[in-house]
């Protein structure tokens, strides 16, 4: 790990104080949902936090998976249950689920799917799902939340790779914009190495063909996240993790898009410049954002190499300079966001199987979002925190 490198760039401040806001809300002001998973890593629950006393609400529900993401949308909370492969609702205020949908049809069960991100189309009781497990013909999937029964009534192809021998593009995350929807690629091998077979691509998808009708081909590998930079929607970063398990290096990075143009522009950084891999991304302003850092790979007893280090790091979006550490390590740091009052939440995961000296303690922690590292509000939730969604402004 090049530590030289970071506390050089550690000296290029990051000037929040003036900054032009980038999303017009960035979080909730009302709730947090917060979802965590035991110590065995086999069973997930479903918690709220209140935004402004840190009152918790714990156990909701205890039946979701151990992998899963979550987001609040319409009063409605969505969580994606990657194991089992279904989509579960929630009404945000009476915590009741309103409905189940098996990620599947007929044809393509959902035991193989590998659900990555759930999206709810606006304006429809439908949400798009992208399945890493699926052929090109059946890499995103649209449910009806109104036919929970029939499960995924519509297939998008996003083509695979042309080096990618699997025939799969592997899409992660959703993004959408002016109406059109887009998905970052992995394009990694999924039959033997895993390994990436070439740079990721951003993939534009027109819901009402249904159809993907582009892609941006990026210069970095295994594209994770695509996180709004513009307060138009339009200018995106593109988050890309490089390859499973390898040193930092120019295979990962983060990118700057321009949806409107399709085009990819600058490398704002690399996995080499942030030694360590880019991870959960969030922009503040125009001069603040935050980013979660994994490194320092170890080898565990069992003899294989993990992530096993992580860091919250603050970094100007516009110039791409790097402002030191916003948090202190931690084995993993599962998530992070920023209320639209300035407080930055994040979640700490310690790896029982690696060296956890120095890590800060499993835990959600809170406190201002202004670039520098501060002693944060420890919320303990009893279990290992996992995904962290807000309601929309508004709501």
């Amino acid at each position: 790990m090049n530590r030289a490198v970071l506390a050089a760039l550690a000296t290029l401040a990051v000037a929040a104080c003036d900054a032009k806001p980038i999303l017009p809300a960035i979080g909730g002001d009302t709730f947090a949902v917060i979802t965590t998973r035991d110590g065995q890593n086999v069973a997930g629950t479903l918690n709220a936090v209140d935004v402004k006393s840190k009152q918790m609400t714990l156990a909701i529900d205890t039946t979701i998976d151990a992998d899963h993401s979550v987001r609040v949308a319409g009063g409605v909370i969505y969580v994606l249950n990657k194991i089992k492969n279904n989509l579960r609702t929630y009404d945000a205020k009476t915590w009741k689920v309103l409905a189940e949908v098996k990620l599947e049809d007929k044809d393509h069960p959902a035991d193989v799917a590998f659900a990555q991100d759930a999206l709810p189309m606006a304006g429809t009781t439908k949400v798009m799902v992208t399945l890493a497990g699926n052929d090109a013909a059946h890499a995103v999937g649209i449910v009806d939340l109104s036919r929970p029964a029939e499960g995924i009534v519509q297939w998008i192809t996003i083509p695979a790779a042309a080096a990618d021998s699997d025939g799969k593009p592997e899409p992660s995350t959703l993004y959408a914009c002016n109406g059109l929807y887009y998905t970052g690629t992995g394009d990694y091998d999924s039959v033997t190495t895993f390994a990436p077979t070439g740079p990721g691509r951003v993939a534009v998808i027109d819901p009402a063909m249904p159809a993907a009708i582009a892609t941006i081909a990026l210069r970095h590998e295994n594209v994770t996240q695509l996180v709004p930079a513009s307060a138009d929607c339009t200018q995106i970063l593109a988050i890309a993790s490089g390859p499973f398990g390898a040193q930092p290096g120019a295979r990962s990075g983060v990118q700057r898009v321009d949806l409107r143009a399709r085009t990819a522009g600058a490398t704002l950084f690399d996995g080499t410049a942030l030694a360590g891999v880019p991870a959960n991304t969030v922009i503040v302003s125009d001069t603040l954002g935050y980013m979660v850092v994994n490194y320092d790979l170890q080898t565990t007893p069992m003899g294989y190499d993990i992530l096993a280090k992580s860091r919250v790091v603050a970094f100007n979006p516009t110039t791409g300079a790097l402002a030191g550490d916003a948090s202190d390590a931690a084995g993993f740091i599962p998530f992070l966001g920023v209320t639209r009052d300035g407080q930055l939440w994040f979640g700490t995961d310690n790896i029982d199987s690696v060296d956890n000296t120095g890590n800060l303690p499993t835990a959600v922690w809170v406190g201002p979002a202004d670039g520098a590292k501060h002693a944060y509000q420890k919320l303990d939730l009893g279990q290992k925190p996992y995904a962290l969604a807000f309601p929309p402004a508004g709501e």
